[in-house]
């Protein structure tokens, strides 16, 4: 979900900056080292005694296993510790039929998580290989990550050609390999089916991508996790992803001054000093405890299944106060569903917020990434096969652009929205709600704006900027060593300007915000997403639960198919799964 924080890690307390360092040394502004910043730690495992590599090279070695081969350009970046450039022009893609987002012309995806190659990782049952600060587990299982070759099968067993068509030896083909994609994928390969993922672009993750930039991490869109999340905590090990979390409340630029508001019940005296803010009023803390009560205490099947109205009307049925409306709802609403509007089903919204305050908001210490990534970890050898780009769906096989025809039993359309209604079309029942689209700039600064793990939301309106944050102070791991901050910027829509355009249109906001050292930040990457999640309009709800099955053979999932959330693609993929199981 691309949304906003609160709270501290799931695993444990967020060590404070003022804290001293668990082995020495300082970061790149002096202050102690935190333990994401593993390049410091002793060294264990295996790698004990071996020269330290930098952290990604690291990780690759960890996945590819003792004695694997790693490729020239991964080589040259664990002898020098820089990481892997792409050739000029290069571009990431996005999910299956779809791109969220062009990377930079002038970056490079991490080297960990694209290679042109076949890539081979450790996978475990729960993703125990990517925990921070060990060697992997001995692998049960591992899987190649293929390019599209015409001449080669695609199924666990051999694959044969006849008349220009590729008979494939599966049983189940699923179109994208985003979280959908794979949780579909892991559910059917627990109830004993051969599975095989065709994904388009060139890494898992569909739209949860992060991109590797002269060493800063840059999520493709502002995007978060939250733990509160049931289906997150059921298919994600949670302590294994190093989780750094936002704290716990929001900044709101208001009438021209930043106000905070907090959660009084996980920061009590943040949260009585915000009752003083001219953005709410006392009667309006009481009104959200009770609020919150009326959303906790029922179970999510009972908050999903009460009437739905625009949010608009809950909160004046709830009796909140313009103030506080206008002054926090709206620009919560805006960066959580892109809708200031306040237009979103109360539903969504009551669900949303029972995991806001159910749990933390946090992001991976190597990015949003390593949520799919350590799904498909736990797939077997050979199951996803990327850049395989599908041009049309027929009942229980696939064409691949090019021409390949792949024959399987069933066929799973787990792409977004637009993609799945370009393969589908009117089989696809009801439709896709129209997107809603956002774009996110990323800068680098000598010095932070704030020194805190905040969001910074805009009630003012006076710029393209919605939501602010300071990923580097979140997870010091989003920039490199000794490096600059690194400041998220995200708006409600995709502008109708060019990068420049934005560019200026943003730095002129926030000089008023944060004054003359803006002019100084220099632009890292722009990231144009117009699919970032479905509408999800009262209209568009009829149920949050919507037909997965399309035929006798085909079927569909994706968080266009339940709410427009990491919670709903990963129930997504289960239903879709179990549906077919049960056909």
């Amino acid at each position: 979900m691309r949304g906003l924080g609160s709270g501290g890690p799931a695993g444990g307390r967020r060590r404070h900056q003022n804290d001293p360092p668990p082995h020495g040394g300082g970061d790149r502004r002096g202050r102690p080292v935190d333990r994401e910043d593993r390049s410091a730690l002793p060294a264990r495992g295996r790698w004990a005694g071996r020269q330290r590599l930098p952290v990604r090279a690291l990780d690759l070695a960890r996945r590819r296993g003792p004695g694997a081969a790693v490729p020239g350009r991964a080589r040259r970046a664990v002898r020098t510790g820089q990481p892997r450039r792409t050739r000029a022009g290069d571009q990431p893609g996005a999910d299956q039929g779809a791109r969220s987002g062009p990377a930079p012309a002038h970056g490079a995806p991490d080297p960990t998580l694209r290679h042109p190659a076949a890539v081979r990782r450790d996978g475990g049952d729960a993703g125990h290989d990517q925990q921070p600060g060990r060697a992997a587990a001995p692998a049960r299982g591992r899987f190649h990550l293929h390019p599209h070759d015409p001449g080669r099968g695609v199924g666990g067993g051999a694959a044969r050609r006849a008349g220009g068509v590729s008979v494939a030896d599966t049983d189940v083909l699923i179109v994208g390999a985003g979280l959908a994609g794979l949780t579909c994928a892991l559910t059917l390969r627990a109830a004993g089916r051969e599975v095989v993922v065709l994904e388009a672009s060139d890494g898992v993750g569909g739209r949860i991508r992060t991109d590797l930039v002269d060493g800063y991490r840059l999520d493709r869109g502002f995007q978060v996790l939250l733990t509160g999340y049931p289906a997150a905590r059921s298919w994600l090990d949670l302590s294994a992803l190093d989780l750094r979390a936002f704290s716990a409340g929001v900044v709101i630029r208001h009438r021209g001054r930043f106000r905070r508001l907090a959660d009084p019940l996980r920061a009590p005296v943040a949260g009585v000093a915000s009752i003083t803010s001219p953005i709410t009023t006392v009667g309006d803390g009481l009104r959200l405890l009770a609020w919150r009560r009326s959303v906790l205490h029922p179970g999510g099947q009972e908050v999903a299944a009460r009437p739905q109205v625009p949010t608009s009307q809950l909160l004046q049925e709830r009796s909140f106060s313009p103030a506080i409306t206008a002054g926090f709802f709206s620009p919560f609403l805006a960066g959580t569903f892109f809708d200031p509007g306040m237009t979103t089903s109360s539903r969504v919204t009551e669900l949303v917020f029972r995991s806001f305050f159910r749990g933390d908001v946090a992001v991976p210490a190597l990015g949003m990434q390593q949520l799919p990534e350590q799904l498909a970890a736990r797939l077997p050898l050979d199951t996803i096969r990327l850049e395989h780009p599908v041009e049309t769906i027929d009942r229980g096989s696939v064409t691949l652009v090019g021409g390949d025809r792949l024959s399987a039993e069933h066929v799973v359309v787990a792409t977004d929205g637009p993609a799945a209604q370009r393969l589908l079309g009117t089989r696809l029942a009801g439709g896709v709600a129209p997107d809603r689209g956002t774009a996110t700039v990323y800068y680098r600064a000598s010095e932070p704006p704030f020194a805190r793990p905040d969001l910074a939301l805009d009630a003012d309106h006076d710029g393209p900027v919605t939501t602010l944050a300071v990923m580097s102070e979140v997870a010091p791991t989003y920039a490199p060593p000794g490096g600059d901050a690194l400041v998220s910027v995200s708006t409600v829509g995709v502008p109708p300007e060019d990068d420049r355009g934005l560019d200026a249109a943003i730095r002129t906001q926030l000089t008023g915000w944060y004054g003359s050292e803006v002019a100084g930040w220099e632009r890292i990457a722009a990231y144009r997403i117009p699919h970032a999640q479905p509408r999800q309009n009262v209209e568009d709800l009829p149920t949050l639960a919507r037909e997965v099955r399309v035929d006798a053979t085909t079927w569909v999932c994706g968080d266009h198919r339940d709410t427009s959330s990491i919670q709903g693609a990963l129930v997504s993929g289960r239903r879709a799964a179990e549906a077919l199981l049960a056909a």
